[in-house]
């Protein structure tokens, strides 16, 4: 025989041969856990009569004999894990993920019209934990980080998923294979925030069975320092440092003005926690001066500078205010006093300009009515006695005294 009728002869027996152990009429679904145990049947009837069958693994591989009861064989890794308990029935034992595939069965001749199945095993292997990499979540504050969800096993591959506290999803890049990634640009708002990694495995006996894994960030960042200030004729410096680690101490130190940071400096107060608080009653001139407050940790040093300035209001009052600002040095009035004060200063402003202008005005009119008066005197005096002393003559014009000569007839 040469090569090309060899050839030929091998392909017609493979088609035959494929005919033989694939005329199944439906394909039906089987899943099953691993190290469970499966029981496959490749017939629609419920009655069967012993005959011959012959089970095979992807509809190649020959695996079980069944003739009856008492005569049956497996071979190969099917030997000791399974057992036709009915001609149309293979139970498969110990069931592991290198059984996952399509078995069928072969119906000895004459099949008597016999419809067989083939059974699609489905072998599921439930992730054993979740790990997140790195295992040491202190980090740094402005560094970039990239967090590793690893599932642990698991047949099919967990579908991860990035959680943040809120239980909101994080929007990630593809997952690959087992491992779903996150990249974080960590701040200091991320310390003691929670993260999870949550996986789901998509088989019909793990659906809603989730696998969680929780972290907690630790982020080490410098001291934050925010400061709260009341001026005025009494000063009050209340400064508060959030830092990770907390602060080794804070300081408040007062620069003589005209001075550097590295000038004549005098610290007026120290602490070791994380609040300081500084009052100083009646300040005058002497407590102009920038005030500097610093705060220091193992990852770094933190300054601010509040300078402030001796101002004085129109009412005399004084206190120490920023060089922007204008603190009021005068406390707000209770009960309705701060209105009475106003009314008192806004009476006082219009009564003394009348005043003034009645008294000028009274000054102007005193002079005038003497001069009036004068006047009436003499004119009156003529009229009633023309030989009387001339004391007004001063008063009295020398026409007029000429046309009073008819008075005196």
């Amino acid at each position: 025989m040469d090569v090309k009728s060899l050839i030929s002869s091998l392909q017609l027996f493979y088609l035959e041969y494929a005919v033989l152990t694939t005329a199944w009429s439906a394909t039906r679904p089987v899943p099953v856990l691993e190290h469970d145990h499966v029981t496959l049947n490749c017939s629609e009837g419920t009655k069967w009569a012993d005959q011959q069958i012959d089970w095979y693994y992807n509809s190649l591989t020959h695996i079980y004999r069944y003739e009856t009861q008492e005569r049956q064989i497996g071979y190969g890794k099917w030997a000791t894990r399974a057992r036709a308990e009915a001609p149309f029935q293979l139970t498969l034992h110990n069931i592991s993920v290198s059984d996952d595939g399509f078995y069928s069965c072969d119906v000895g001749f004459p099949s008597n019209g016999v419809r067989t199945i083939r059974s699609a095993v489905n072998v599921a292997v439930p992730a054993t934990g979740l790990q997140v990499l790195p295992a040491n979540t202190t980090f740094m504050a402005g560094t970039v980080i990239d967090l590793s969800c690893v599932s642990l096993g698991g047949k099919p591959a967990p579908s991860l998923h990035w959680i943040n506290e809120t239980g909101t999803e994080i929007l990630t890049e593809e997952q690959e294979q087992h491992e779903m990634q996150l990249q974080i640009n960590i701040s200091a708002e991320y310390n003691q925030k929670r993260l999870v990694c949550e996986a789901e495995q998509d088989h019909p006996l793990l659906r809603g069975h989730l696998i969680r894994q929780e972290i907690t960030l630790d982020v080490l960042y410098r001291p934050h320092i925010t400061c709260e200030l009341k001026g005025g004729k009494n000063l009050t410096i209340l400064c508060t440092v959030n830092a990770n680690p907390p602060p080794s101490y804070i300081k408040l130190t007062k620069l003589t003005k005209g001075k550097t940071l590295y000038g004549e400096q005098n610290i007026i107060q120290y602490t070791k926690d994380n609040v300081l608080e500084y009052t100083k009653v009646n300040v005058d001139k002497s407590d102009e001066a920038t005030y500097q407050v610093t705060a220091e940790n193992s990852v770094h040093r933190s300054v601010i500078d509040i300078p402030l300035e001796y101002q004085c209001d129109s009412s005399g009052e004084c206190g120490l205010a920023r060089p922007e600002e204008v603190i009021p040095t005068i406390e707000p009035a209770e009960n309705g006093e701060g209105f009475k004060n106003l009314n008192m200063i806004v009476i006082i402003a219009v009564i003394i300009p009348v005043t003034i202008m009645f008294f000028t005005s009274c000054v102007v009119w005193r002079k005038c009515g003497r001069k009036q008066q004068g006047y009436r005197s003499h004119h009156d005096s003529e009229g009633t006695d023309l030989d009387a002393t001339p004391e007004y003559k001063t008063l009295v014009d020398p026409d007029e005294e000429a046309s009073a000569q008819p008075y005196s007839a």
